[in-house]
């Protein structure tokens, strides 16, 4: 029986598990094959690019590209990378490579990280704000949480032709989604000082439902839900794949679209600035507002 004081589960971690180690078989097969993780990490090096600080030690939790790995050993950050499965046999100079049961509890580490990147998973734990207030507390102080997965808006197109697919008896295929606005709300609750939140749209052009869904699990996504699976019949896969059909433009392809939501929050410090006490302005806002130009 389930603790009363534990949330409820949303995720399966034996699913997510599977997904996890079908994504590493992929990655060995072709090791370019995790677009959306690459497309994640590059944004995260753009990110980086623009902060002022250094960090010495970063711990990476999810999907990690080998830029990603190359951007941080460029600058001597010692870096460990934490997955549910063990890293993929054709890269053997990664990191230390930990291992969780579930997305939910962070692991032993061996060293405090000044910097936290987590990509494509923070949606994926049972307990969000729980998950966060244990990455708030892991940091040092000062150090930087960075977070990129895919919010509320994404796959609309995969959306409607499962509903399609599934006719009068719909049924859950895709997990909750966060959006934007939850996700800094999420980071205050936590305790994160400065807290920003943004989401960019990307646009995907797919030939066919298989190309999607080989993106979707490359990235180590797919059905994790503790929800019973139902397997689509022939039928209604072939209703699926018709809908796809009737969505292609000219080129024959079909348009998905990805709500990246990116999170970020710096763990408190003394050193870092606070804004000014409430009161202690010493020039009237309205007086301003009041005044004529020059």
């Amino acid at each position: 029986m389930q603790d009363p004081s534990e949330p409820n589960k949303i995720f399966d971690p034996q699913r997510q598990r599977q997904n996890r180690q079908r994504r590493m078989t992929m990655l060995q097969r072709q090791a370019d094959s995790d677009f959306l993780g690459d497309l994640m990490a590059d944004d995260i090096i753009a990110r980086l690019d623009v902060v002022t600080r250094s960090f010495s030690k970063a711990l990476i939790i999810g999907n990690c590209s080998d830029t990603l790995l190359d951007w941080l050993k460029e600058r001597s950050i010692e870096t460990a990378i934490i997955d549910m499965v063990p890293a993929p046999a054709h890269r053997p100079n990664m990191p230390p490579h930990l291992i969780c049961k579930e997305w939910d509890k962070i692991p032993d580490l061996p060293f405090r990280p000044d910097l936290i990147i987590m990509i494509g998973v923070l949606d994926a734990a049972n307990d969000v704000p729980g998950l966060l207030v244990q990455l708030r507390r892991t940091l040092r102080p000062d150090g930087l949480l960075l977070a990129e997965f895919f919010g509320v808006g994404s796959l609309p197109l995969l959306k409607r032709a499962m509903l399609v697919a599934d006719g009068d008896m719909p049924r859950p295929h895709i997990h909750p989604q966060i959006d934007v606005r939850s996700g800094g709300d999420l980071l205050s609750r936590a305790g994160f000082a400065m807290p920003v939140a943004d989401i960019d749209m990307l646009s995907v052009r797919y030939r066919s439902v298989r190309q999607l869904l080989r993106d979707i699990r490359s990235f180590g996504g797919g059905y994790a839900l503790t929800n019973k699976i139902v397997r689509y019949s022939k039928g209604q896969w072939a209703l699926l794949n018709d809908y796809i059909a009737s969505q292609v433009d000219s080129d024959e392809r079909a348009t998905e679209s990805f709500a990246l939501v990116s999170l970020s929050g710096w763990a408190p410090s003394p050193d870092q600035p606070k804004p000014a006490k409430r009161g202690s302005a010493t020039m009237s806002l309205a007086s301003q507002l009041g005044k004529k130009p020059d």
